[in-house]
C-alpha cells in the first residue's frame, strides 16, 4: 500500500509540473526539476555511454599524446570553473576538417581538428569548449530530449521509473531519442546559458574572454550566401549572429579585464602542427 501511495505522490508531483510547463511561459526551474526526476544523473551517464558508442562509429576519434594531454588539461580547467555536475568529462579530437565541437550528456566532449586549425589562438578554442561543457552542466541535451519526446511521453517514462533500473531506463530513452542529434537541438535560452557560463569558465580558468567575441565575430564575418561549406555545421549549432556577438560583448564587459589573462601558448602552435599533420596524412 505504501508503494502505491508513494507512486501516487510522485505522479501527483509530476502532474503539477506538467501543468506548470504547459503554460505560455515555461519556467526553467520547473523544467529542470522534471528532468532531474525523469532522467537522473545515473541515467544521463548511461545514455551518454550509449550515444558515445554511436558517435565514435560515425566520427573517427584521433589520438595524439601531446594534443590529447593539452585538450584534457584545458577541458578540466574549464570544468573547474563551470557549474558543478556529477558527470565525468572526457575530451577527444575528431578527425574532421569542419569547424565544430559538441558535447553530449554524460560529459563526452568532441573537438574537431578543423576547429583547432581555424582558431587564431588557444583562448578561442577554450571559448568553444567552455560553451560545450556548459551545455552538459546545465543539462541542455537532457532538456532537449525531454522537449522532443513531449510532456506526455516524459510522464509515461517517469511513471514506470519506479520499477525500472537505470540501465533499462537509459536504453529506452536512447532508443526513442532518434539519435544523439535530438539532444543537440538547443533552444535560445539554452544557447544564452551556455554562452554565459562558457565565458565565465574561460575567464575563471585564466583565458581572455574577449577572444570569445573575436572568434564569433570572425564567424559572423564569414556568414552569408558564400559561407564555406566547412563552416556550415558550426553555424548550425553556434549561430554567429550580430545579436550573439553583442551579447557576448556585454558578458565580457562585466568582467575585470585588468588581471593577467592568457590568449595563447607555445604549446598551442605545437598542437596545431601535430593535428594538421594528422589531417593531411588522412587526406593525402
Amino acid at each position: 500500500m505504501s508503494g502505491v501511495c508513494a507512486r501516487g505522490g510522485r505522479l501527483a508531483m509530476l502532474a503539477v509540473l506538467v501543468m506548470t510547463l504547459a503554460g505560455c511561459s515555461v519556467l526553467r526551474s520547473s523544467e529542470r526539476t522534471l528532468s532531474s526526476m525523469t532522467y537522473p544523473p545515473r541515467v544521463e551517464s548511461l545514455m551518454g555511454e550509449q550515444f558515445a558508442e554511436e558517435i565514435e562509429q560515425e566520427y573517427p576519434v584521433v589520438h595524439d599524446d601531446v594534443a590529447d594531454a593539452w585538450l584534457t588539461r584545458m577541458g578540466e580547467r574549464l570544468v573547474d570553473y563551470s557549474p558543478s555536475t556529477s558527470q565525468q568529462f572526457r575530451f577527444q579530437f575528431v578527425d574532421s576538417p569542419d569547424v565544430n565541437a559538441f558535447a553530449i550528456p554524460g560529459g563526452y566532449c568532441y573537438v574537431n581538428i578543423g576547429l583547432v586549425l581555424f582558431a587564431e589562438n588557444e583562448a578561442q578554442v577554450a571559448a568553444v569548449v567552455g560553451h560545450e561543457i556548459n551545455h552538459v552542466t546545465r543539462r541542455h541535451g537532457i532538456l532537449s530530449l525531454q522537449r522532443a519526446r513531449g510532456i506526455q511521453t516524459a510522464g509515461d517514462l517517469f511513471a514506470t521509473q519506479v520499477t525500472s533500473g537505470a540501465a533499462q531506463q537509459a536504453a529506452r530513452a536512447t532508443a526513442n531519442a532518434g539519435g544523439y542529434l535530438a539532444m543537440r537541438k538547443f533552444g535560445r535560452e539554452d544557447e544564452h546559458e551556455a554562452d554565459y557560463y562558457g565565458v565565465r569558465a574561460m575567464y575563471g580558468a585564466g583565458y581572455d574572454p574577449r577572444e570569445a567575441v573575436r572568434f564569433f565575430e570572425k564567424l559572423h564575418g564569414l556568414q552569408g550566401g558564400n559561407t564555406p561549406s566547412f563552416l556550415e555545421r558550426m553555424m548550425a549549432t553556434h549561430p554567429a549572429t550580430q545579436e550573439r556577438v553583442d551579447r557576448l560583448e556585454g558578458l565580457v564587459a562585466e568582467l575585470d579585464l585588468t588581471v593577467p589573462l592568457t590568449v595563447n601558448s607555445p604549446e598551442f602552435r605545437t598542437v596545431q602542427q601535430r593535428l594538421r599533420a594528422k589531417l593531411t596524412a588522412r587526406t593525402n
